[in-house]
């Protein structure tokens, strides 16, 4: 079967996807104006990633045969509050992140989000029970009541659509093979944090893309932001959990 047949027998052939992600899904030209884009100018060149089909959100949504809508992604972000910062905006938990996915009166069918790199990079918590004071932490600064709250919000904004929650994935530099990824970041383990996305996507009626379950690195230029390559073994991860 030709790739352009396959498009066709696809079930998310002509359907409209907006992501809700950080910096490995932002692009130049991409993204909402004033935004956060990490692949701009130099780095599109270090990472060999100039187009949308590119990246790993352009080549999922080609072979599946869907249509870009609006890509949501702020380079840094998290899910949870920043710390310092007055309101919840850039967060993805934040209402103009949530309710930034459709076009005018159009509105996606399918939403990606691919969150939670930033928060277990800086050592956020990953559950409310994992803090000595949970009973007075704000929803907005503990890992899984944000993710939930997002997940809410996304689900009240956008209630056609379906909603695919990706786990984290490890990464690897052929450029330096010396290079081991931490497993635990922050005091935190990656795994903490995939499960926290697993259970609160399902009890949400999300559908997971469980990119850790397979444990195959992405290729990256620095440890974090995929290279072409990279972005190929993301499209390839997704694409699987999709169908």
């Amino acid at each position: 079967m030709s790739e352009n047949e396959a498009r066709a027998k696809s079930r998310y052939c002509g359907k409209r996807f907006s992501i809700l992600g950080d910096s490995i899904s932002t692009l130049a030209g991409y993204n909402p104006s004033g935004y956060s884009v990490f692949f701009a100018g130099e780095v599109c060149a270090r990472a060999n990633v100039f187009n949308a089909r590119d990246t790993w959100w352009g080549q999922v949504i080609s072979r599946l045969g869907g249509e870009l809508l609006v890509n949501n992604s702020w380079s840094g972000s998290r899910v949870t509050k920043l710390r310092g910062q007055t309101t919840l905006f850039p967060s993805g938990c934040s209402d103009e992140r949530t309710g930034g996915l459709h076009r005018g009166g159009t509105m996606p069918d399918v939403i990606i989000v691919y969150l939670g790199t930033n928060d277990w990079a800086q050592g956020i918590e990953a559950k409310c029970l994992d803090c000595a004071d949970w009973q007075h932490r704000a929803w907005s600064t503990v890992f899984d009541s944000a993710y939930e709250r997002m997940l809410m919000k996304l689900r009240r904004n956008y209630p056609a659509a379906e909603i695919f929650c990706c786990t984290l994935c490890p990464t690897l530099i052929s450029a330096n093979p010396s290079f081991t990824f931490p497993e635990s970041y922050g005091g935190v383990h990656i795994e903490r944090y995939c499960e926290t996305i697993r259970h609160i996507a399902e009890i949400n009626g999300c559908r997971v893309i469980d990119l850790y379950k397979y444990r195959t690195p992405y290729n990256s230029i620095d440890g974090s932001h995929p290279n072409s390559a990279g972005m190929n073994t993301l499209a390839s991860l997704i694409i699987k959990e999709m169908i």
